[in-house]
């Protein structure tokens, strides 16, 4: 179990007092107060897969605070959050780019077989571990719901259409860029129409 992060952090603490840095040395204090909180209260150790979730949720909940303090007209309070953001930023991982999201989320409906919004839950459970802190993970989860509300589209029209998937014979055929898992959710639409061996 690695706790590499906890130990940056408290050396980064260590080093904010030595340079009397009050709101950076604030905020790392912030983030390793909610570390001891969850190791006494749920008596673990807090390794770097918790660590990053625990950042992951401040980050989000600074965010949010923006948002409200900058309608509200708190710029002051705006600022201080942003510095807070910045601190927080600097222990996670590099922000994945909107390409890579897209790439990892289509890679994780293909792995996961998933048809429909109903299988977000087997996509999310591939996709958290590897963009846990590199990504906002509401947005990712949208983002995924839609794909999936796209592919079942994609997957009703397809089995619907007789001319694109049924040959003189009564039998579905399938385009060379359908994928198995593609043909398998069009028989499901079908099944009562046999598939050409």
């Amino acid at each position: 179990m690695s706790t590499e992060l906890k130990d940056q952090l408290t050396a980064a603490m260590k080093a904010a007092m030595k340079a009397k840095d009050k709101d950076r040395l604030g905020t790392i204090r912030l983030v390793l107060s909610e570390f001891k909180q969850i190791e006494v209260d749920e008596r673990i150790e807090v390794d770097d897969v918790r660590a990053l979730t625990v950042l992951d949720k401040m980050l989000k909940q600074r965010r949010d605070s923006i948002s409200q303090f900058q309608n509200a007209g708190r710029t002051d309070l705006a600022e201080k959050e942003l510095s807070e953001v910045a601190v927080i930023q600097e222990f996670l991982p590099t922000p994945l780019t909107q390409s890579e999201i897209s790439q990892l989320i289509s890679d994780a409906v293909a792995e996961s077989g998933a048809s429909s919004a109903q299988d977000m839950g087997k996509v999310m459970a591939i996709l958290k571990p590897k963009m846990q802190g590199r990504a906002e993970m509401g947005s990712v989860s949208q983002l995924v719901k839609k794909a999936l509300t796209s592919q079942k589209a994609w997957y009703l029209q397809a089995s619907r259409n007789p001319y694109n998937n049924l040959d003189d014979s009564g039998f579905l055929c399938f385009q060379p860029h359908t994928t198995k898992h593609q043909q398998r959710a069009i028989h499901l639409e079908r099944p009562d129409t046999p598939t050409f061996p």
